[in-house]
């Protein structure tokens, strides 16, 4: 329900950029596997493919696609960009405003697709689940470089990068630190 809370905050903070008409939310497992981030873009590609097309059918113009993502769902996002569609349906997104996303080398180069217009990347030093997915242990082959994430994207003409500070680090939640337990146990046993 956290996707539902969150696109009721923004459709109440700013209805004209965010009408709660037009707000949609999309969900996939959140499995650290790129294959099931790969997946879920295909699936949130024809989802979108869908929902415009019906746009176009509805109010005769082609919606204006913002994305908000998090972690990496971020990742899911950029995934957009590898997909071909065999009808030839090109997919514009207008705004892709990625939260905390895990900076990977094998989607970071996807922030110069077309595909995207603007890309905005805000994350905190401070959050140690951004950068903890070890994406050099993705192949089976070897342990390669960067072990783990990180939180910068090189510099493009498209992208906006804000690193957000707390004047104090953000209170855990007891919860929050089961998931820092986890994570931990999960890259200590993948560098074992």
């Amino acid at each position: 329900h956290y996707p539902f809370l969150r696109a009721q905050a923004l459709a109440t903070a700013d209805p004209v950029h965010f009408s709660a008409e037009h707000f949609y939310t999309f969900g996939w497992s959140g499995k650290l596997a790129i294959e099931t981030r790969k997946n879920a873009a295909h699936d949130l590609f024809y989802a979108l493919k869908n929902l415009i097309q019906e746009y176009e059918k509805k109010y005769g113009c082609v919606p204006i696609i913002i994305l908000i993502a998090h972690s990496h769902g971020g990742n899911v996002v950029l995934h957009l960009a590898e997909i071909v569609d065999p009808e030839g349906f090109n997919l514009n997104i207008a705004k892709a405003i990625l939260l905390a996303c895990p900076v990977q080398k094998h989607t970071a180069h996807l922030i110069s697709s077309p595909m995207f217009t603007r890309i905005y990347s805000l994350h905190s030093h401070t959050d140690i689940f951004q950068v903890v997915d070890p994406q050099g242990l993705h192949t089976k082959k070897k342990i390669s470089k960067p072990l783990l994430s990180s939180r910068h994207f090189d510099a493009h003409p498209k992208l906006a990068q804000a690193l957000i500070r707390w004047k104090q680090c953000p209170l855990w939640e007891e919860q929050d630190y089961e998931y820092h337990r986890l994570a931990m146990k999960e890259l200590i046993n993948g560098i074992n």
